[in-house]
């Protein structure tokens, strides 16, 4: 049985463990990306 699974956003492979939805990069990145676009919208007031 295969338990790989793909990440939502880049198809990178993720082992059977890891949780449904995007990869460790991919989440950091809208992590960072969501942190940057509250942060503009803060300082333009």
């Amino acid at each position: 049985m295969n338990d790989t699974k793909h990440c939502a956003e880049c198809g990178a492979p993720q082992p059977g463990y890891w949780p449904k939805g995007l990869c460790a990069q991919c989440a950091l990145d809208g992590a960072l990306a969501m942190t940057h676009a509250e942060s503009q919208v803060h300082t333009q007031t």
